[in-house]
C-alpha cells in the first residue's frame, strides 16, 4: 500500500469499503490512516452485516438472542457485536444446511462451518511490544484471523487509543497494512454479494452515493435493506485536504489555563490550540475532556482513600467504575462517590470539587437532564468512539460547537489552581502545574509520589492512577514522558497514556496490588450482630460476597464468562431438593467435571427463582470452623444467630442456600465438614440449606461421617444399598457430559472470542468421533474438552500416534515445552 491512489484490484469494492479506503490511500497523516482502518473495517461488517440479516429474515433464522443483538446494532453499532452477530448468522445458516451459506463469506468473517466443504481458516500473526514486570521490552505475537486481528488492533489503538506521534502511527501501520490487505482480499472473493441502488446502479466503487437503501443480489435473489444512519454515503470531494489547517488564536483565557491548571490538562490543551490539522485536534480536544474527568475522579477518590471513612457504596463504585474504566465510567463514580462522601459529612481536602460538581452535573441534570459533561461525553462517543472519520471541513465545524463547551467547563473549574500537583522522584522533585514542569525545592518529604498540596502545605496523596514513569517503564519511555496517568486495566496488562501521548503498556502487579490493599483497608468493617443490621445491609453483604467470588473464579480462568453448558440432570435435581427438610446436598464429581461451573450457574438460578444464596469456596476458608468462616464473610459477630434477626424469615420452602465449591480443598476437610454438619444440626428444619461439592475419583475416597446425622443429609442417590456408609448412599455423582452436552459446550468454547485464548479447531466434534473414537470419547470431561480445544486451535484432525492417545499427557508435554 504505498501508492497515491486505491489499487485496481481494490477499486470495485462498494463504495462502503472502498470510499474510506481511497480516502487511506490519499492521506499522508499516518495517525488518519489508523482510524480510516477502522472506518474499512467498520464499512464491511454494517454491509455484509446487514445482507446476512435481511436474507436471514427471508429464511426465517432469526432467533430471541440475535434480535436482541440486532435491536443494539440499529441503535448504537460497535465492530465487535457486529462481529459476533455475523458469525452467529453464519451459524445458524450453517445449522440449517441453507443454500444461503457462503464459504467465501464464512471465511472473511473467521467462522468454521460443517455443511459446506471449507479449508483451514486463513490466519496471521502481529507482535506487538509490552512492558514486562521487570520493567523489560518483550514482543508478543498474536495469531488470529485477519478480522479478529483488525477488530484488535482497533479496540487497542482507536477505541482505547491516544494521539500518537507520527512515527508511531507509521509503525502501527505498517504492521496491520498487510493484514488489512489480506481483509480485503477476503471481501473481494465474497463474488455472489452485489450491491445496487434502488434505479439498479451498481454501488462498487470509492466515487459513488447511497441513500442508505440498498439492494442486494445474491445467487440470483434480491433483497432490500435500509439504514440511514449506517448505509448511506454521499459523494465526497476526493481531493487530499490533510493540510486544510485553521490557525487558532490564544485569548487571555486560554493561556491561564496553560500556564497554572494541572499539567495532565494545561499540556493537552496547548497541543489541541497549537495543531493544525483539524482532526488531529478532535483528538486531542477528547483528552482534554478525558483528563479533566479524571482529574475530578481521582481527586474525589484520593479524598476518600486519605479519610478515615468506610462506605461500600465508594467501594463498589471503585471497583465496578475504574478497574476497568470506560469513557463515561469516571462521571459515573464522582456522581456515586460525591454523593456517598456528602452523607458521611466528609471534611474535604479540596472543598470547591463537589460544589463545583453539583453545580455543572448535578444541578443542571436535576433541572434539564443535560449536562455540560454530557454533551462532551456524547461528542467523543458519536464522533471519536463509533462514528467515521469526519472530513476535515466537518472536523472544524464540530471543533468550533464543542471546544467552547470544554473551554467554559474548565473555566469554571479554576480552583484547581489553587492545588499543586507534584511529585518526588527520590531526591528530586516537581510541580505538575501548566505547560512545562519545573523542578522546585519541597519544604516537606512527600508522603507518595504524586500528590497535591494547598496554599498552607497540606497534603494529599494521591490514588496510585497517577505514576511516575521511571517507576515502571524503559528509559525508552520514561525520557519522552513526565507522568503516566492510568487509562485502562486488560486484564492481563495495564494501559497507560501520557499527556505527551506516549503510551506504555505493563504486566506490572504492583499497582493492582496497590489499589487491593487500599480496598482491602476500606471494605474492613467492625463485626455487626445479625439484630442490628436489616434485610438491605444483608442482602447487599450476600451480593458482594457472591461477586467477589465468581470475579476470583474468573481472574483463575475456572469460570469464562459467557460460556456454561447446561447440566439437565444435575440442575433438576438441585432444584427440586429446595423443599426438602433436609440441610446438606452433597455432590461428588471428578477432578474437571464441571462441578465449580454448576455451582455458580446454580447460584445464579437459585437468585433468580427469588432466594438468598452464596457462593463460596473452600480452598478460600480462613478458618475450619464453618460459622466462624460465614461469620467472617458477612462482617458478623460469632456470637450472632439467625434467630435473632426479625427480618430473615427463612423457611423449609423459603431457605438461605449456601453453596461450597470444593470444599475437599480447604486445608482441613474433614474438620470444615464436621462443623458444617454440626451447624447443621443446631439449625434443623431445612430453612438454612448447604450444597456442598466434594472431588474424589472414585467413591472409596468419600469422607465418612456418622450415621446420627443422616435426617440432615439429603439422599439425592437413587442407586444405593443401607449397608454403603452414609455419604456414600446419599451423595449425588455428577455424571460426566452426554454427546449433546459435549457438542453444545464445544461450539460455545469455538465461538467464545474474547480473551487471548482461542478453541477453534479447523473441524467438527461430528468429525472428530468418525476419526478417532477413543480421542472424542475423553471429551466428556469438560476440563479435558477444554483443554483438547486449546491444543488443537486453528489445527486440523490429530494424525494417529498408534493406540490410546491421552488429552492429559498432550497438555503436559505442551507445559514442559513451554
Amino acid at each position: 500500500m504505498n501508492k497515491d491512489t486505491i489499487p485496481s484490484r481494490f477499486q470495485e469494492l462498494a463504495v462502503h469499503i472502498a470510499a474510506p479506503l481511497q480516502k487511506l490511500y490519499e492521506s499522508k497523516n499516518y495517525f488518519k490512516k489508523l482510524h480510516l482502518i477502522s472506518d474499512v473495517l467498520l464499512g464491511s461488517l454494517r454491509l455484509y452485516g446487514h445482507s446476512l440479516i435481511r436474507i436471514a429474515e427471508s429464511e426465517q433464522l432469526i432467533d430471541e438472542a440475535l434480535i436482541q443483538s440486532i435491536e443494539t446494532l440499529n441503535s448504537k453499532d460497535s465492530h465487535g457485536l457486529w462481529s459476533s452477530t455475523i458469525a452467529k448468522l453464519i451459524q445458524e445458516f450453517d445449522k440449517k444446511r441453507s443454500d444461503k451459506l457462503s464459504v467465501e463469506i464464512a471465511n472473511l468473517f473467521g467462522v468454521t462451518i460443517k455443511s459446506l466443504r471449507q479449508g483451514n481458516l486463513k490466519r496471521m500473526s502481529v507482535r506487538n511490544t509490552v512492558i514486562d514486570s521487570r520493567g523489560q521490552k518483550q514482543k508478543v505475537e498474536t495469531v488470529n484471523t485477519p478480522i479478529e486481528l483488525l477488530i484488535n488492533f482497533r479496540n487497542k489503538y482507536v477505541g482505547h487509543g491516544t494521539v500518537y506521534p507520527e512515527t508511531e502511527c507509521k509503525e502501527i501501520f505498517e504492521i496491520y497494512e498487510p493484514i488489512l490487505t489480506a481483509f480485503l482480499d477476503a471481501v473481494l472473493s465474497c463474488r455472489e454479494f452485489k450491491f445496487f441502488d434502488l434505479n439498479n446502479q451498481s454501488l462498487s466503487g470509492f466515487d459513488k452515493n447511497c441513500s442508505g437503501t440498498v439492494q442486494l443480489d445474491f445467487l440470483g435473489d434480491k433483497y432490500i435493506f435500509e439504514s440511514n444512519e449506517q448505509l448511506s454515503i454521499e459523494k465526497t470531494d476526493t481531493a487530499n485536504t490533510d493540510n486544510l489547517a485553521v490557525k487558532y488564536l490564544f485569548d487571555d483565557d486560554d493561556k491561564k489555563i496553560i500556564e497554572s491548571y494541572p499539567y495532565f490538562i494545561a499540556h493537552p490543551y496547548k497541543r489541541a490550540l497549537s495543531e493544525e490539522d483539524s482532526f488531529k485536534r478532535l483528538h486531542l480536544l477528547k483528552e482534554i475532556l478525558l483528563n479533566s474527568l479524571k482529574y475530578m475522579g481521582l481527586m474525589t477518590a484520593s479524598e476518600y482513600f486519605n479519610s478515615n471513612l468506610k462506605i461500600g457504596e465508594i467501594n463498589r463504585a471503585f471497583k465496578n467504575f475504574l478497574y476497568r474504566p470506560q469513557f463515561g465510567h469516571w462521571n459515573a463514580f464522582m456522581r456515586n462517590a460525591i454523593q456517598a462522601l456528602k452523607e458521611h459529612n466528609h471534611q474535604w481536602f479540596i472543598p470547591e470539587l463537589p460544589e463545583f460538581y453539583y453545580e455543572i452535573e448535578t444541578q443542571p441534570y436535576e433541572a434539564e437532564k443535560e449536562t455540560a459533561i454530557g454533551k462532551l461525553i456524547k461528542f467523543r462517543n458519536h464522533y471519536l468512539g463509533h462514528g467515521t472519520v469526519p472530513t476535515d471541513h466537518q472536523s472544524i465545524k464540530i471543533w468550533s460547537e464543542y471546544f467552547s463547551e470544554m473551554k467554559n467547563l474548565l473555566l469554571r473549574m479554576d480552583f484547581c489552581r489553587n492545588y499543586s500537583v507534584v511529585s518526588s522522584d527520590k531526591t528530586i522533585s516537581w510541580r505538575l502545574m501548566g505547560d512545562e514542569i519545573r523542578q522546585v525545592n519541597l519544604r516537606q518529604k512527600l508522603k507518595s509520589n504524586v500528590a497535591v498540596l494547598d496554599a498552607q502545605n497540606n497534603e494529599l496523596s494521591l490514588v496510585p492512577f497517577f505514576i511516575l514513569p521511571a517507576e515502571y517503564f524503559i528509559k525508552e519511555v520514561a525520557d519522552h514522558a513526565k507522568l503516566m496517568i492510568y487509562e485502562q486495566n486488560t486484564g492481563s496488562r495495564i494501559v497507560f497514556f501520557s499527556p505527551e501521548s506516549v503510551h506504555g503498556e505493563t504486566n506490572n502487579e504492583r499497582v493492582l496490588e496497590q489499589l487491593n490493599l487500599m480496598i482491602r483497608e476500606k471494605e474492613k468493617q467492625e463485626p455487626m450482630s445479625l439484630k442490628d443490621m436489616n434485610e438491605t445491609l444483608w442482602s447487599l453483604l450476600l451480593k458482594e460476597n457472591n461477586e467477589a467470588t465468581i470475579q476470583s473464579l474468573y481472574a483463575e480462568k475456572k469460570l469464562i464468562n459467557g460460556i456454561y453448558q447446561e447440566r439437565q440432570d444435575a440442575e433438576i435435581v438441585l432444584r427440586s431438593w429446595i423443599g426438602a427438610r433436609a440441610g446438606l446436598f452433597f455432590m461428588a464429581a471428578e477432578a474437571g467435571s464441571g462441578k465449580t461451573n454448576l455451582l455458580a450457574e446454580m447460584n445464579r438460578q437459585y437468585r433468580e427463582l427469588g432466594f438468598d444464596s452464596i457462593l463460596l469456596r473452600g480452598n478460600r476458608f480462613r478458618f475450619s470452623d464453618f460459622w466462624e468462616e460465614l461469620c467472617y464473610r458477612m462482617n458478623l459477630t460469632t456470637k450472632s444467630c439467625f434467630e435473632e434477626a426479625e427480618f430473615l424469615t427463612y423457611s423449609q420452602e423459603n431457605p438461605l442456600l449456601i453453596l461450597i465449591d470444593g470444599a475437599n480443598e480447604h486445608s482441613n476437610p474433614r474438620l470444615l465438614l464436621e462443623s458444617i454438619l454440626t451447624f447443621l444440626e443446631r439449625n434443623k428444619g431445612g430453612h438454612i440449606k448447604i450444597v456442598l461439592s466434594w472431588r474424589v475419583n472414585s467413591k472409596s475416597e468419600l469422607p465418612k461421617v456418622d450415621d446420627v446425622f443422616e435426617p440432615i443429609i439429603y439422599n439425592a442417590n437413587e442407586d444405593y444399598s443401607r449397608e454403603d456408609p452414609l455419604i456414600e448412599r446419599s451423595s449425588y455423582w455428577l455424571k460426566q457430559l452426554n454427546k449433546v452436552e459435549i457438542e453444545g459446550a464445544w461450539n460455545k468454547y469455538v465461538n467464545y472470542k474474547q480473551g487471548k485464548i482461542r478453541r477453534k479447531p479447523n473441524f467438527s466434534y461430528e468429525e472428530l468421533c468418525y476419526h478417532d473414537r477413543s480421542l472424542s470419547d475423553q471429551l466428556d470431561n469438560p476440563l479435558l474438552l477444554r483443554l483438547f480445544l486449546e491444543l488443537n486451535n486453528g489445527k486440523g484432525l490429530p494424525k494417529s500416534r498408534g493406540g490410546y492417545i491421552s488429552i492429559w499427557s498432550l497438555y503436559h508435554e505442551k507445559i514442559i515445552t513451554q
